[in-house]
């Protein structure tokens, strides 16, 4: 965390122009919860303008209307990290979705797997908690979290330039190594993956084991993302 900002309220907002108005919801955060006044600071920020230090030019009873004052920092990518998960029952979720964006996850695929027992999922209700995530943990950008799809069509149809490695319980496979390159993971749901899917992705992923126990499909997920962003920081 950066000490300059810890007190400072992070806003996401797009576009940061000279002078923008804040959401609705978010003055009210800014007005309500850290009780800032005119002329008050918070950090506003997203990937394509960055992060900037900003000041509240006048309140209204719904809106905070602010300027940009200077931009603190840019957002750079490095390696990327894909999390492709079985999706299940949407508390669940929320923890993959809140810690591993607090991780530095950059896209989320939600999966239809044979022991999917889940299928349709509030796209902008977890897209509010990535961005939530991204706040508290002073990211710049903000995952992407994907339409739910059908594992074989995803498999078919990998996003390039990625290493895929698939989390196969009791595979007998070596755990994870450090990847230099983006890199993805691919979890099942609850029950893990069919005979058949196995196969498919033994095919056409590097099948690796997450160790000796049986874990729950959000306890994967941070794994894999813990695992990834430990590497990244130590290399």
């Amino acid at each position: 965390m950066f000490a300059k900002h810890r007190h400072i309220p992070r806003l996401y907002v797009q576009p940061i122009t000279e002078k923008f108005t804040v959401s609705d919801a978010q003055s009210r955060h800014l007005v309500n919860v850290f009780r800032l006044t005119t002329g008050s600071n918070f950090i506003a920020f997203n990937p394509n303008d960055g992060e900037w230090k900003c000041e509240i030019i006048s309140i209204t009873k719904k809106q905070v209307v602010a300027k940009r004052i200077i931009r603190t920092r840019t957002c750079s990518y490095a390696s990327k990290l894909y999390i492709a998960f079985g999706i299940i029952k949407p508390d669940n979720m929320r923890l993959i979705v809140e810690k591993c964006t607090e991780l530095g996850t950059t896209e989320f695929f939600p999966l239809i797997t044979e022991y999917t027992q889940y299928r349709n999922i509030n796209i902008s209700k977890f897209q509010a908690i990535a961005i939530q995530a991204s706040e508290q943990s002073e990211r710049i950008d903000v995952p992407v979290i994907h339409e739910p799809v059908l594992l074989p069509v995803f498999v078919e149809k990998l996003p390039p330039d990625v290493i895929w490695l698939s989390a196969l319980e009791r595979s007998g496979k070596a755990i994870y190594r450090h990847h230099s390159d983006n890199v993805g993971f691919i979890i099942g749901s609850e029950g893990g993956f069919s005979d058949a899917e196995r196969l498919l992705l033994a095919k056409k992923t590097e099948p690796i084991s997450l160790g000796n126990n049986i874990l729950r499909t959000e306890t994967a997920c941070i794994a894999c993302a813990c695992l990834a962003t430990c590497c990244i920081n130590t290399s």
